[in-house]
Formats: structure tokens, sequence, C-alpha cells
């Protein structure tokens, strides 16, 4: 195409309006004309790549603008199509209570060619459902990849925490921005509670990876439109990962690499290895406070279904002291109520604390007491056995 035809072309598109039907019309005819053949597999013989016209049908249209203008009744039209394992994962997110879920966003790095950002987004999908699951107790994740071609100038430098790795590029030159948008759940976490903790170690320390300055954001999902039970809005926060909108670099020149947006776009939406999923198993999870243990939301803890309590150390002894007071009490009584004249006698006695201090019943404190001193020994015996095995068998052997 010759620079006039091409600036002609530029004028044209900049007139309409962006992300418009006629504007995606008009931005694909103009590169039918220069006939690439890296664009064969992405438009197939259409006119329209099939990820946009998925998105200009009057059923997804009307889906999208039904939120916005009715934002208190439920959606109509025909929401986005995604997998069998994503569908799972959504109405596996819809179970979980709306304080804990966020809409989060990570960015992943920065690449300058096609096939880098192509082998970046399954890399960092990777990456980030391993970090999500190591770093976390039991989470539920869903994230879907974009990547956003910019103008190196334009990008923070404080966004990816790698020192000088602007110099790796030119400042004109146009790079992909891979990053991620969706839906994450941690049992008793915040949505700003998750965001922290993808800066923060275990340990307290700065993570390397994703602690870049608004490198990653989570901030709390809306309740779906139309519903007042606090549902969450899961599908919405979908469809805007999903939208697949095109940010030109430069609006005065919106051809200057779409091509390259067309191929990189296209081919992380064929790959379901870009897709982040996590949790899809074992579902929504939440911490029973009694054991510490994870149990399914809505079902019973082990620790309440079982029928025998569950003991701590300081639990048992408490426990073992208070029995053998109370036998004592009831040994005590039960003499008390023989020896007296009249069987209603003992009712009109002091408190139990004043019986026990009596003369009389001197011994049956003194069998208490053993009682107690017994099962206190047993219980240290039973803490300290194994540490004296340890001693034993390191122990440094005798002799010369």
């Amino acid at each position: 195409m010759r620079p006039l035809v091409y600036n002609i072309a530029n004028m044209t598109v900049g007139r309409i309006e962006l992300g418009s039907r006629e504007w995606w019309l008009k931005m694909c005819d103009a590169l039918h004309h220069l006939d690439y053949p890296d664009l064969e597999p992405v438009f197939r013989g259409k006119r329209l790549p099939r990820f946009v016209s998925d998105r200009l049908e009057s059923g997804y249209k009307a889906w999208v603008n039904s939120a916005k203008q009715h934002p208190h009744r439920n959606r109509c039209g025909t929401p986005p199509k995604h997998s069998k394992r994503v569908n799972e994962l959504i109405e596996v997110l819809q179970q979980a209570p709306l304080d804990r879920l966020g809409f989060i966003t990570a960015v992943e790095c920065i690449e300058g060619t096609e096939q880098e950002a192509i082998q970046a987004a399954e890399d960092g999908a990777r990456r980030l459902g391993s970090y999500i699951r190591r770093r976390f107790d039991h989470p539920v994740c869903l994230m879907f990849p974009e990547v956003d071609e910019k103008v190196l100038k334009d990008v923070d430098a404080a966004l990816i925490l790698k020192a000088k790795w602007k110099l790796e590029f030119d400042e004109n030159q146009r790079v992909f921005k891979v990053h991620y948008h969706g839906v994450i759940y941690v049992p008793e976490h915040y949505p700003e509670d998750i965001e922290q903790a993808f800066r923060l170690c275990k340990n307290g320390k700065r993570n390397r990876r994703y602690s870049g300055a608004n490198q990653v954001r989570v901030i709390a999902v809306e309740e779906a439109p139309g519903y007042d039970d606090e549902t969450a809005d899961i599908d919405g926060c979908c469809g805007y990962a999903t939208k697949y909108h095109y940010k030109p670099p430069v609006k005065a020149r919106m051809l200057e690499g779409f091509v390259n947006w067309l191929i990189v776009t296209d081919a992380i939406i064929r790959n379901p290895k870009t897709i982040v999923t996590v949790g899809v198993r074992y579902g929504i999870q939440t911490l029973c406070k009694r054991c510490e243990t994870y149990h399914e939301i809505g079902s019973e803890c082990s620790c309440s279904v079982s029928t025998d309590p569950v003991y701590t150390h300081d639990s048992f002894e408490e426990e073992s002291v208070d029995k053998a007071l109370e036998e004592a009490f009831d040994r005590q009584e039960t003499e008390l109520s023989h020896s007296s004249e009249h069987p209603y006698d003992h009712t009109d006695m002091g408190p139990k604390v004043g019986i026990i201090l009596n003369s009389e019943s001197a011994s049956i404190w003194n069998s208490a007491a053993k009682a107690v001193s017994k099962k206190l020994t047993r219980l240290v015996a039973s803490l300290t056995a194994p540490a004296l095995t340890l001693l034993r068998f390191f122990r440094k052997p005798q002799g010369p």
C-alpha cells in the first residue's frame, strides 16, 4: 500500500467510532487489500476474524448493553461462550460469598515480538496458577489472557520489577503487554488481602515476580444485575476479561500494529493452556476456626460431625482436673447424705468449697489430688516419651 493510500485509510478509520462494527469492517477490509499470508488462519476466508464476529453479534451486544442500561434487571441476550472446564469453574465461583470474591488483573511481562508474546501467554498462565496454589490455601481462580500493544515510552518502568528492563528495547518500539483478567477466591481473605499477598511472600519478604507498581490489582466483585441476594456477577467479570478490544498504540495511525495484534490475540484464544484455572476439584472451601481445617461451604466440618470431642493439651488437662474434683464432690455429698438424720439436711449446708475444707473431707480431697497428679504424670510422660526415644537413638556410643 502506498503512503498516500495508507494515510487516507488511517484518516477514514479515525473518523469512525472505535470498536463499532463499521470500524472493524473498515480495518479488516484494509488488511484484505494488503493480502497478508500470516492472516489466512486468522480470517479463515471470512471478512472478520471469528473472535471479532462473535463480539459483534446482536445477542452479545444486547447482553452487554442490558447491564449498562438496566442495572436493576437481569441480563438479556447471548453471553460469551466458554469451554466446559471454564463453565464448571464459573459455577463453582458463584457459590462463593460476595465479600470474599475479587476481580484480579495481573501483568505478567512485556515482550517485543509476536512469538515471544504468544509463548509468554502460555508460560505466564502456568506460572500464575502455580504461584496461586503455593501461596494460598484452597484458592479458586479463573483468569483469561489479554495482550495490549503499546509504544515502549508509554509503559511505566515500575510496572515490572526488573532493573533496567526498558534498555532491552528501543524507545519508540511497539511492545506487547501480556496480562490477565479474572476472578479469584481465597478462604478467609478479602480482595485487599489477596492483593497484598501477591506482593509479599509467606515469610514477609517482597515478592520479586509480582510486586511491581500496580502490577497486580484486586478489587471487589459487584452484585449481578437483577439480584438482591448477594449473587456475584461472575458472568460479567468473565465477559470483560474476554472482550478482546484493540487499543491502537498510536491513535493517529490505527492500522499500525493491527496485524501483529490480530495474530497474537487469535493464537492465545485458540490455546486453552493460556487460561488459568485453579480449584475446579475441591470447590469453595471455608475454614473451621475450631479445628483449623477446611471444609466445603454448605457442609458440616468433620469436628462437628464426629461424636468424639476435639482435645488439645490444655483442654485435656483442664477437663481431667475438673472431672476429678466433680467425682470428689459427688462422693462427699453421698457420704454426708447417708450420715445425716434427715435425708434433706445437706441442702442447707454451705458452698462446696467450704465442705472440702472441713476436717471430715480431708481424705476425699487427698484422693482427688492424687487422681489429678496421676493423670498429669501420664500426660507429661506421653509428651516427653518421643523426645527421650530420639535422644537415646542419637546418643553417641560409649567406649574407646
